[in-house]
């Protein structure tokens, strides 16, 4: 991670990983590429060969295919982007690039619908656009403030491409302050797909990244549309704020930011699926209910882990832990 790399502020961010799955990314991001509009220049690059996918699922459970010998997949992106800042939490970004695709034939036999035309390969270009206004006070744990987003994504063009379907989101989240130990928010996604022929592992998902209903982390949800709306109550049993912890042996380490809050939680969702490979309704076409209680620690360098004890509308219980940020 360099950043200044030039002079100009700009920062070059590589990641390599080899092993069981291997992995390529790189960015560069230059600020002030076109300095009058206050418009920042980002270029991308990404590669992942891996001997394990999930291919499809059945009863909302992720079926994985793996190869002994040899790569089951490998794809590789690369795009160029524009950033417009308005201010420091108001942005609008576009840009464009290509997508590659490709997987071992062993995937269409377990699944002939993984892919758009039974062939081994997609690809295809891709033209996006994304707003965002980000107003919280601290994006690891917010506890005040909003966020506002939307993005679009053409993939694939006349003539261009093995596919070509349109992917839109939007989404909306708002945490208040009650008091200085209570908190309440509320938030809502939304995703829609605009198109019947889209492979299977660039359709929308709940389960996988970080789209999530409470009360489901056991299952893989595919789909067309996808509804996530959240609401929660925390309490500071420590609210956040810098502490001095004496007992510490080593003096620098002995300050520190530190929270704990109690949480409960209810989670709703809709997912409905028009693609040409919706291959499983379990938890489709229906009310999705989590709901819970849980314990978020908040500590150095903004770090967050959440320890949560959720259900589901079957009845089922789980104990989780996770880092993601439960309403974004």
């Amino acid at each position: 991670d360099w950043g200044n790399l030039t002079g100009w502020n700009d920062r070059l961010f590589l990641y390599g990983q080899i092993g069981y799955s291997r992995r390529i990314t790189m960015q560069y991001r230059r600020p002030f590429l076109f300095k009058r509009r206050q418009i920042d220049g980002v270029l991308t690059f990404f590669y992942v060969n891996n001997k394990e996918i999930g291919y499809r699922t059945e009863e909302g459970v992720l079926q994985l295919a793996r190869l002994q010998e040899g790569r089951i997949r490998k794809n590789y992106s690369g795009s160029v982007g524009f950033v417009k800042r308005f201010s420091p939490r108001e942005q609008l970004q576009w840009g464009f690039g290509y997508t590659h695709f490709k997987v071992d034939d062993t995937v269409l036999q377990a699944n002939p619908l993984y892919m758009t035309d039974g062939a081994t390969v997609e690809q295809y270009p891709f033209l996006r656009v994304a707003y965002v206004r980000d107003e919280r006070d601290i994006r690891s744990f917010p506890l005040n403030g909003y966020k506002i987003g939307a993005g679009f994504q053409m993939n694939g063009l006349p003539a261009f491409g093995t596919s070509r379907f349109a992917k839109m989101s939007a989404g909306f989240s708002h945490h208040i302050s009650l008091s200085e130990r209570w908190n309440f928010a509320y938030g809502t996604q939304n995703f829609l797909l605009a198109g019947r022929k889209v492979p299977f592992y660039d359709k929308y998902f709940v389960g996988l990244g970080t789209s999530f209903l409470r009360g489901y982390e056991r299952y893989v949800i595919d789909g067309s549309f996808i509804n996530a709306t959240k609401m929660e109550w925390k309490f500071g049993i420590f609210p956040r704020k810098m502490r001095h912890w004496g007992w510490i042996p080593l003096k620098r380490f002995q300050d520190f930011p530190f929270g704990l809050y109690i949480s409960a939680y209810t989670d709703l969702g809709y997912v409905r699926d028009w693609t040409f490979n919706n291959q499983d309704n379990y938890l489709k076409n229906r009310l999705l209910t989590g709901y819970g209680m849980g314990l978020n620690v908040i500590t150095i360098y903004d770090f967050m882990l959440r320890f949560e004890y959720s259900f589901n509308h079957f009845g089922q219980g789980g104990f989780y832990i996770s880092t993601l940020v439960s309403i974004r």
